[in-house]
């Protein structure tokens, strides 16, 4: 084959490959909180009967859009899972799982409190949470996220927490207060 003065081979290149797929935290917090519905146990007296469904409630500013959405109707351990928003003053009620939103720091207190002793697996994505007394934090590191746990609060609550999360999650407790402070 003849070039002309000056022209330039034109080599073939492969062709480029696809993107790969980007998945947005809500999507990927959206699959924790079904995986965490589906793997940890709740008392039998959490339920109101054997058809009772189970209820994950998100309570401050909803980071989810329509990724809870996808997963509201599945059927977890025998039950229908069922989405239930809480905003502004609204406290949660009648939840198995309640995922609190960042918007909701300076009321984390008063949230916990408002479920402490009651069987409500608290999740969030908010620094500290779980050394403040929420039971699984989702920590996001470079592309991933990691589970901080609080086995104390589950225990409390009466959650039995599934031992394949507790291998792959990081065991935090809640400092203790000195007797002044109480």
């Amino acid at each position: 084959m003849a070039l002309l003065p000056g022209a330039r081979p034109v080599v073939a290149s492969p062709r480029p490959l696809p993107p790969s797929p980007v998945v947005d935290d809500r999507a990927l917090i959206a699959s924790y909180l079904l995986n965490f519905a589906r793997f940890n146990h709740w008392p039998a007296h959490a339920f109101s009967g054997p058809d009772a469904e189970l209820v994950l409630g998100v309570v401050g500013n909803d980071p989810f859009s329509e990724s809870l959405d996808i997963i509201a109707g599945k059927t977890v351990r025998g039950r229908r899972l069922v989405v239930r928003r809480f905003g502004g003053d609204d406290g949660p009620r009648n939840c198995h799982i309640l995922f609190i939103a960042a918007s909701e720091q300076y009321r984390l207190h008063r949230i916990l409190s408002e479920v402490r002793g009651q069987p409500v697996l608290t999740v969030s994505a908010m620094n500290d949470f779980a050394v403040r007394g929420g039971m699984l934090q989702l920590l996001r590191q470079k592309n991933r996220f990691r589970i901080l746990a609080n086995r104390e609060a589950a225990d409390a609550a009466g959650i039995h927490l599934c031992s394949h999360l507790l291998e792959v999650a990081t065991s935090v407790t809640t400092p203790t207060r000195p007797a002044f402070l109480k």
